[in-house]
């Protein structure tokens, strides 16, 4: 589907001025609380519903805080094309770095130390790089899938950060999570969550949080030391440590040991946040719709009976891509991109001030009809030829917008896939009980509530 003429081009629909009469309305909320209750419980549907009823720009508000939200292609294209030039980046994310104890943690940096942070981390997420973690990461996740036996009921969440969690130690830092794997989840979810406010700050002091994050910084000091002891050589490739280790910030001095520590830990949130509840909506999605499944797994069984080369090759599964792009679209996780106007803009017609906190609901684009025909219904074919629904400039987003997306995408996508092709291979799954219907929480980003379970029908190997 081709983009709207109207919204073909960088900064569509913008226009900078020095004098706008015109601020965002409020969205309707409840005396006091505003809309936080919405922003908890149910942020997706209030985003798209204030879309439809507010319009593309508005005030949203909870005790103490207050933003402007901005929603719908023309804010998504604003913030691809335009929005590093009138957003900062940098106190929306200190308190996360703070957290880690870093001054080149990537996200939380801008301009040419964000530019060279991101230049650093770029080979560890080539095609390259992920082919090399490829043969570790299939036979992780084999080897814990076929642990599973008959009868048994596992907690979807649970398990997919398991074999997300024991995927990434394989291929990435030489080092399996194993027991750690609690601390690893907790401590993603409360650096993340109350750096960013989706959490009360307060939630950062708790004990079993402040327990969690001692035991992951031990952990990571560990893997410091044990690749410096061993480095890379004739018995042993080089990983994402390795890399870190080698690396210099902007200025050309090496990354302190928090620096290393604060880069590598990444990629453990990004596999607890993002990979495990990806996982796990994958999963609900094709034991939901049984025609796509079978079409899935056809495909998975025929490609690994010839064998499967590379990352290309793997990502070119067109149905197990598709379900995962579009289960992706349908359970959006990176729901809207938090910045701060550092100078005045105007959208829509609306201004937008210095000072301001801004949402941008990046995944509204999800749910408009004009870009995702039917966008309620989950079709595996929308990103095949000739539709291609997900080449749309800025309205597909799954894993943020602009400089500041996602450096590891491609590593959360490929932990999703082989995943999701081990479970396919070795067991048949149900939903337990049988008619579930699925109910996300934030927790402090969308992932399935924990009553979504599924119960081990027979195994195919």
């Amino acid at each position: 589907m081709a983009l709207a003429p109207s919204l073909v081009g960088a900064g569509a629909g913008i226009r900078v001025r020095k004098a706008v009469n015109r601020r965002p309305v409020a969205a309707p909320g409840i005396p006091l609380l505003g809309n936080a209750i919405d922003l908890f419980r149910r942020p997706l549907e209030f985003f798209v519903q204030s879309y439809y009823d507010v319009g593309p720009v508005f005030r949203a508000s909870g005790p103490g805080r207050s933003y402007v939200v901005l929603a719908g292609p023309r804010a998504n294209t604003f913030l691809a094309h335009e929005g590093e030039r009138y957003l900062d980046n940098r106190p929306i994310y200190r308190q996360v770095a703070g957290e880690l104890r870093s001054g080149n943690y990537a996200i939380a940096t801008d301009g040419e130390q964000h530019t060279h942070l991101r230049r650093t981390l770029k080979p560890a997420f080539s095609h390259k790089s992920l082919s090399r973690y490829l043969p570790r990461m299939l036979a992780t996740a084999d080897q814990l899938v076929c642990e599973w036996r008959p009868g048994m009921r596992l907690r979807v969440l649970d398990t997919m950060h398991r074999l997300v969690g024991e995927q990434l130690g394989a291929a990435l830092v030489g080092r399996a999570l194993g027991g750690d794997l609690a601390d690893a989840v907790t401590f993603a979810r409360y650096s993340v969550g109350a750096g960013l406010g989706a959490y009360p700050t307060f939630m950062a002091r708790f004990p079993h949080y402040l327990a969690a994050k001692h035991r992951m910084f031990a952990l990571m000091r560990d893997i410091v030391a044990e690749h410096r002891d061993n480095p890379p050589g004739p018995n042993r490739e080089p990983d994402f440590v390795d890399l870190l280790l080698e690396a210099t910030d902007h200025e050309g001095q090496p990354l302190s040991d928090d620096d290393v520590i604060a880069n590598a830990q990444m990629a453990y949130s990004n596999a607890m946040l993002y990979g495990g509840p990806a996982c796990a909506f994958l999963l609900y999605v094709l034991l939901k719709y049984p025609e796509a499944r079978a079409r899935v797994q056809a495909e998975v069984d025929a490609a690994f009976a010839d064998g499967i080369g590379d990352a290309r090759a793997f990502f070119g599964l067109k149905h197990l891509h598709g379900a995962m792009l579009e289960s992706m679209r349908l359970f959006p996780i990176a729901l809207a991109t938090p910045r701060l106007v550092v100078k005045p803009f105007e959208l829509e017609g609306n201004e937008v001030r210095p000072g301001d906190v801004t949402l941008f609901a990046v995944s509204v684009c999800h749910f408009l009809p004009e870009i995702f025909p039917n966008p309620y219904t989950f079709d595996i074919d929308r990103y095949s030829e000739p539709r291609n629904e997900h080449h749309q400039p800025a309205m597909f987003v799954r894993f943020g917008l602009g400089a500041h997306a996602c450096a590891g995408m491609g590593l959360v996508e490929m932990f999703v896939m082989t995943t999701l092709a081990a479970i396919l291979r070795h067991v048949e799954l149900t939903l337990d009980p049988p008619g579930y219907t699925l109910r996300r929480v934030v927790n402090p980003f969308p992932e399935p509530e924990r009553k979504l379970a599924v119960r081990v029908a027979a195994l195919r190997s």
